[in-house]
């Protein structure tokens, strides 16, 4: 049977979905390069720079992973449906297989050591994505070094946050959508990869669309509308356990609610899913046409200056792909398009007016540098054999000498914050009793 639609796989399918999913490293040496690259550049001075106190989501999600180990809860306070719990019940299944919260000195130091083994997995599912795409293996480099060298995203990868986690779920789902052989498995755990995704952050639901549409050029003939309704019903299926959750406490309706679905025998608390949810969607910050607002003032000063190439030129090269695909009459055409959707609404959903952190931007990093990528693709493609590689490695010196001689890299290898030394020196001594939640966890901010 053929195809509605073909979109290149560079990996073929082995005899067990484990190694396939590793993506062929036997096949493309140049993935160890990368995930060497991706140690190095992520964990060097991860556990010093940034610091610790840069934010508090850091001691918030740590101090939650803790909770579930030692009390089975997803809170060691009362759980306010801030945040969706995905991210922090996968921390604490980390902490629980890799020695404890302080197998590597501290519960937030053991989620920035899982933040950098999500970091090389999510470079390797990039650069899978990248090829499937459509990209030669120079372009994919490209722009998985992109992604793994960037001030702007190193900054941020390395923090223990729930955007890092969400993300690496999304690639992986991604991922497994573009197999490129029809079978509906891959299809069926990328809708659920997907759906943990939307458990870890609620942030992925902006990355549904573009998903959805390549799901549905993905079909293939024997599949017929299945493709489709093949990655929606593990999805919505792995998503009800939240509010199926909230309604076995009685938490799901705000309080004073007539209808009560507890079964727990102490009803409605005042913690409501859906009060929590439209508290989230009604954060102002400072609406979509002020140049003032949250979004522009970041973008001005504090990710411009980290990251112009990045920031603009993928941003320009998202445009550019959503633009030349729209007619979606080749299969070119469809593969810039999607990877144009991908790059855009995460934007969009950063420039839409209401609030905005730092961090946030980490949800456009990864597309921004496929959408480069991508679109590089269509003029240096053209060239042949040597000069191809030859441009590749020149366009990656070039990169790493422009960041280099920028500045923004030198902070995150050589810096250790005054007050992160001193916090390590009373660690050693044995001052602290916990030596890990030093932030009293509350009611999240982001």
């Amino acid at each position: 049977m053929a195809k509605a639609i073909s979109w290149r796989s560079t990996s073929g399918f082995s005899v067990a979905e484990a190694r396939s999913l590793l993506g062929g490293l036997g096949r493309e040496p140049i993935l160890l390069g990368l995930i060497a690259l991706g140690l190095i550049s992520h964990g060097l001075n991860m556990f010093q720079y940034p610091s610790f106190t840069g934010i508090d989501d850091e001691g918030i999600y740590a101090s939650q992973a803790w909770a579930i180990l030692r009390a089975g809860q997803l809170s060691p306070y009362t759980y306010v449906y801030d945040h969706v719990p995905g991210g922090w019940i996968l921390l604490a299944v980390w902490m629980a297989v890799s020695g404890g919260p302080h197998a590597f000195g501290g519960a937030i130091d053991s989620g920035r050591a899982l933040m950098l083994l999500l970091h090389v997995a999510s470079l390797v599912m990039l650069y899978r994505v990248a090829r499937k795409l459509g990209c030669s293996i120079p372009l994919a480099v490209i722009g998985c070094v992109l992604f793994t060298i960037s001030p702007l995203a190193l900054s941020y990868q390395r923090r223990l946050l729930l955007d890092n986690i969400m993300l690496f779920w999304c690639l992986l789902s991604l991922d497994l959508l573009l197999d490129g052989w029809g079978r509906l498995s891959r299809v069926t755990l990328s809708g659920i990869c997907f759906g943990i995704a939307l458990l870890t952050k609620e942030t992925a639901a902006f990355l549904l669309p573009p998903m959805l549409f390549i799901a549905w050029q993905q079909r293939w003939q024997h599949q017929a509308r299945f493709a489709v309704l093949g990655w929606l019903l593990p999805l919505a299926v792995v998503l009800s356990w939240y509010p199926v959750y909230a309604a076995l406490k009685g938490e799901l309706l705000p309080a004073g609610s007539d209808v009560q679905f507890s079964t727990s025998g102490y009803g409605n608390t005042g913690v409501s899913l859906v009060d929590s949810l439209l508290w989230q969607i009604g954060r102002d910050g400072g609406g979509a046409f002020n140049l003032d607002n949250q979004f522009w003032s970041l973008v001005r000063s504090e990710w411009l200056p980290k990251d112009a190439f990045l920031l603009v030129g993928g941003a320009v090269a998202t445009l550019v792909n959503v633009f030349r695909g729209s007619r979606l009459r080749s299969v070119e055409q469809r593969r810039a398009f999607a990877t144009g959707l991908l790059g855009l609404l995460p934007l969009l959903y950063l420039a839409r007016g209401g609030i905005v952190f730092n961090f946030y931007v980490l949800v456009a990093i990864p597309f921004l540098c496929l959408n480069v990528a991508i679109l590089a693709a269509q003029y240096v493609d053209r060239l042949r054999g040597k000069v191809k590689a030859i441009a590749g490695v020149t366009a990656v010196v070039t990169l790493g000498m422009g960041y280099a001689q920028s500045g923004a890299l030198q902070p995150l290898y050589t810096q250790t914050p005054e007050h992160r030394r001193s916090r390590r020196a009373r660690l050693d001594q044995g001052s602290c009793a916990r030596g890990c939640l030093h932030c009293r966890p509350r009611r999240h901010m982001d």
